[in-house]
């Protein structure tokens, strides 16, 4: 499988992929365009270009290499390196690069990469299954035809005077359909209360549903880390947590922290809620902050981009 196969799933999460040891591709957003000559409008779309100069990896390629390879870090590592090492082969032999759903590379007179996207995806996820529409230029042209304004002359009706058992009779007339105006409209009401309360319910079971857990996970060696502090300075200093994930549900934590304990990491633990109602789970907590950045910068470099550090006072 190439190397393209793996980069192209990236862009529709990413605005930046590095290739390590090649280059960048980057995305920019672009709004919603209307063309007057062809009547098309076109949806928002992502852009890509490539850039040279930006050649080293910040370990997000390799990282879903090995999660989709099933293999370590270091045999993705590998297998880019070679991808890399065709493809400059390929260039300095004076061929170009034909890279599927991205575009195409070539080499310039004065040696400089150069790349022509190809344009027939749109990696912008927010405009998923959006297509260009064509309007009708006939009825746009109607459209912009002037309105002549015409004046009608209204009859003035003749008065008739009522005898009083009619106006008796048309005032009750008004004051029913004034209480049945009244009761459609707290009908309405009441219809709209209801409609309303029910779609707050449906949001509140959607939001107790919700997992918040990532289905593939990058499998994760373990890491031991030895601290030693005394029982004084437990009490007092604050504590160090490197932060795997929130989630609302408690039984999707425990899966979290039943995952990181089969990965090797013993000090992985649930530590309780936070303001948000969500429960933590940590890759482990420690007194001392280098012991803690020391295992979140590990976590990243092997493909938990998400982990954070989480500093709590006594």
């Amino acid at each position: 499988m190439s190397l393209t196969t793996y980069i192209t799933p990236l862009l529709y999460r990413h605005q930046c992929v590095v290739v390590p040891g090649f280059g960048a591709f980057l995305t920019h957003n672009i709004s919603a365009v209307f063309s007057p000559k062809t009547h098309t409008f076109y949806p928002p779309s992502k852009a890509i270009s490539f850039n040279e100069q930006i050649k080293i990896g910040d370990g997000l390629l390799v990282a879903y290499v090995a999660s989709c390879q099933g293999v370590s870090y270091d045999d993705a590592m590998k297998f880019v390196a070679q991808s890399v090492s065709e493809w400059e082969t390929a260039l300095a032999q004076g061929s170009s690069l034909d890279l599927a759903e991205l575009g195409h590379i070539s080499v310039s007179k004065n040696g400089k990469l150069q790349f022509e996207s190809y344009k027939t995806t749109n990696y912008l996820s927010a405009a998923f299954g959006l297509s260009a529409v064509q309007s009708d230029p006939l009825a746009a042209k109607a459209a912009d035809l002037p309105v002549v304004a015409q004046s009608i002359e209204t009859p003035e009706k003749p008065v008739v005077s009522m005898r009083p058992w009619r106006q008796y009779a048309a005032v009750g007339m008004i004051a029913i359909a004034t209480s049945l105006g009244v009761y459609q409209n707290n009908t309405y009401r009441q219809n709209l209360a209801w409609a309303q309360k029910e779609a707050g319910i449906a949001l509140e079971r959607e939001i107790h549903e919700a997992t918040f857990f990532y289905q593939n996970p990058t499998t994760l060696p373990a890491l031991s880390l030895k601290a030693e502090v005394s029982e004084a300075a437990e009490s007092s200093a604050p504590v160090y947590s490197v932060v795997a994930g929130a989630f609302k549900m408690e039984q999707n934590a425990a899966k979290k922290l039943n995952q990181l304990r089969a990965q090797g990491y013993g000090d992985a633990a649930i530590i309780g809620q936070n303001k948000f109602g969500l429960h933590q789970v940590v890759f482990g907590a420690y007194p001392q902050e280098n012991t803690a950045r020391a295992l979140l910068d590990q976590v990243k470099k092997l493909g938990a981009k998400d982990a954070w550090l989480l500093v709590q006072t006594p």
